[in-house]
């Protein structure tokens, strides 16, 4: 089986992670993908105003529900601590034996890869980076990035470049939401979960 994992906080899940999460779908055509929403990231502080891990993981069940083929793992976040992506690929690893791996990131974390990724070698092992753009521009760095991933490592890297980004942040949102505007950043179902359990205010 193909499994692609897109994992993140989801802090709250926004339209440029559903638009990202379909672009997977449709170019990359896994057998499914797995949402992964993290307990504690291991390269950022969670915001002050974070709701809890069971919040996440509904908001991610209500944002990418409609997506075919679309699976929510609470694999991270019930594991506790920090969430160390090498750790989630040896525990899927042990779980399905047989699946090849495709772990998607957006450019940001890709081109930090190797200077802010804990045990990346061991992870360049286990599955295929994904990465799927976050800007208009950053095409060609993402390229080169990639060529010298694969002559350094030998790494299998895919680029999916037919994504159209939507380019926004989850720290965005959660300002506008302060501010008191929603509905153009989220799906209708996020929306009402956060307005119905007064989130992030």
């Amino acid at each position: 089986m193909r499994t692609a994992i897109y994992g993140g906080s989801f802090n709250p899940p926004h339209l440029g992670h559903i638009a990202a999460a379909k672009t997977v779908m449709t170019d990359l055509r896994p057998d499914r993908l797995l949402i992964m929403p993290d307990c504690l990231a291991p390269h950022k502080a969670m915001a002050a105003n974070t709701p809890s891990p069971e919040h996440r993981l509904e908001m991610c069940r209500l944002a990418f529900g409609d997506i075919p083929g679309a699976e929510i793992s609470e694999l991270e976040i019930r594991r506790g601590g920090k969430s160390y992506t090498v750790d989630t690929l040896e525990q899927l690893t042990a779980l399905f034996p047989e699946d090849i791996f495709y772990l998607v990131m957006g450019s940001d974390m890709f081109l930090s890869f190797t200077t802010g990724w804990y045990r990346f070698e061991d992870i360049l092992h286990m599955c295929i980076p994904v990465v799927i753009s976050r800007e208009e521009d950053d095409l060609e760095q993402l390229e080169s990035g990639a060529e010298y991933m694969r002559s350094r490592y030998g790494a299998d890297i895919r680029i999916l470049r037919r994504h159209k980004p939507v380019v926004l942040s989850s720290s965005e949102v959660r300002e506008t939401i302060l501010a008191g505007g929603l509905h153009l950043l989220l799906s209708d179902p996020v929306r009402e979960y956060i307005e119905k359990n007064g989130l992030y205010r």
